[in-house]
């Protein structure tokens, strides 16, 4: 390890800038481009932060108890290293900060081993004792609890409530209901019951059974869910994990890019199975990681919607959480259901968004006039969500000439601040409010075959927090498609 944190002195450099916050815009996306590129990045990149996290944890909650003897013998020990090490470094070289950095990382992960070792064979009856000191005491404040909704959440001492704060090494019981919580390293988490897990640290997450979705942040690149047959590694996404009755466990990413393990017992040698935005992998004790044939938006469905920010559906509204390549006319259609897709999370507006925004002081009658014209300020934080209802065309065997009709309710988490359903404002909201990876039907506007119902009907509720919606598809001989772009207030 060694030799690889010398070759790759300036990725470790970047690496340790992410870790003590202190990295530029500029380092940061140098980082980001070489874990994308390298698979050797990602694992020196994985190994630093557990690193990292070990030394903290130490820190933390074995500051003190190091015999002076042990410090000194492995201060001669680090000393040997060092004179080994300039057979082949220069010292002009060694201070340079691309170097000393990495290696004053190796050279603190050398005393720890070295301590370690020194002191067990010293005192062999007391190192067992000093380990389970630490696994039995865990003092590390690693998670926060967000939210706590349908259940409890307990170990085998305590109930825990909302603003409480989640330690290592304790087994968390959710029997039912939903859990938020939010990691240290800024890694959402929400957990559908009945979930059993624990967390190892402020970057991993063991789960023995039950559903988890993670939201991943860029600078907790590396998290990492272990289960009984698998372990996935984040690569900057947003994936969900679930380990049935049986001890069969499954990764579905959303958006991103994943690593899957295989694991028995201990880590398979073979490489990763690395899977992207809608894919898919599970694994069986003793078996191989195959592609799961279980659907995302329905062994997942609790999980996404919360952390899409959707209180409730009803009726004919099916949320998918991963937008498809196209939306085009004909290319993503459904004679049951409209879909409601999430396309931009905690978004902050650079531009002002003109649309249609709620009519202020609304007092919810019916008959009431609910929109206007109006504009959503830049530097708003929002979500932004995608609602399509295109019916099968000409040539798919359900096509049908009769008026296809679909209704139901969206309600959110917060208020509705505006919607785009003219198509101009569609287009133009296209590039800074969309999926980049979508192609969108209203880029076709111009085709005179491609028509757009006006009988839709869009109702918002008197808390400005719903929609209702009944929309309309009259096929014939023209293709068309119904869409509505809504944002909605995000959290702030």
């Amino acid at each position: 390890m060694r030799h690889s944190l010398l070759k790759n002195a300036e990725l470790v450099t970047l690496i340790y800038a992410a870790q003590d916050g202190t990295v530029t815009k500029s380092q940061f996306a140098e980082l980001e481009e070489r874990l994308k590129a390298s698979a050797r990045a990602r694992g020196l990149y994985v190994y630093l932060m557990d690193v990292h996290a070990g030394l903290i944890l130490l820190e933390e909650m074995y500051p003190t108890h190091v015999p002076r003897q042990v410090r000194i013998a492995a201060k001669k020990e680090i000393s040997r290293q060092q004179e080994q090490s300039s057979k082949f470094l220069t010292w002009k070289r060694f201070a340079q900060p691309s170097y000393f950095i990495p290696l004053s990382l190796l050279f603190v992960s050398l005393f720890l081993g070295v301590s370690y070792q020194i002191y067990r064979k010293a005192h062999p009856q007391t190192v067992p004792q000093i380990a389970a000191q630490i696994v039995a005491s865990p003092q590390q404040n690693i998670a926060l609890i967000k939210a706590i909704s349908g259940g409890e959440l307990r170990t085998s001492e305590k109930l825990y409530t909302v603003n409480d704060h989640l330690k290592t090494e304790q087994q968390y019981d959710l029997k039912e209901g939903l859990l938020e919580l939010e990691m240290s390293s800024g890694v959402e988490i929400v957990i559908a019951g009945p979930t059993t897990f624990q967390l190892l640290d402020s970057n991993k997450l063991r789960l023995l059974h039950g559903t988890i979705t993670a939201n991943v942040p860029h600078n907790a690149i590396g998290f990492t869910v272990n289960t009984p047959t698998m372990k996935v590694v984040d690569l900057g996404t947003q994936f969900g994990v679930h380990v049935n009755k049986e001890g069969v466990s499954e990764t579905h990413v959303f958006k991103g890019i994943v690593d899957c393990f295989a694991v028995e017992g201990k880590e398979s040698n073979l490489p990763p199975q690395r899977i992207t935005a809608g894919k898919s992998l599970k694994r069986q004790a003793g078996g191989e990681l195959v592609q799961s044939d279980s659907k995302s938006e329905e062994l997942f469905a609790t999980c996404l919607r919360q952390q899409a920010g959707i209180k409730s559906l009803s009726g004919d509204i099916k949320f998918l959480p991963v937008m498809p390549p196209s939306l085009v006319p004909c290319e993503f259609t459904s004679n049951d259901y409209i879909h409601l897709f999430p396309e931009k999370q905690g978004l902050v507006l650079t531009e002002d968004i003109s649309c249609s925004v709620p009519v202020q002081n609304r007092q919810g009658n019916t008959g009431e006039k609910q929109f206007e014209a109006g504009v959503i300020k830049k530097g708003t934080k929002v979500n932004v969500y995608y609602i399509h209802f295109d019916a099968h065309c000409p040539g798919h065997p359900q096509f049908s000439i009769k008026t296809i009709v679909s209704k139901g309710d969206i309600n959110f988490n917060r208020e509705v601040l505006g919607i785009l359903k003219v198509d101009a404002q569609l287009l133009k909201t296209d590039a800074p409010l969309g999926n980049v990876e979508t192609d969108y039907w209203n880029e076709k506007m111009k085709s005179s075959k491609i028509n757009r119902s006006v009988n839709d009907e869009i109702l918002l509720t008197a808390n400005n927090r719903g929609l209702y919606l009944n929309w309309k598809l009259s096929r014939g001989s023209i293709v068309g498609a119904d869409c509505i772009r809504v944002i909605v207030q995000a959290e702030k």
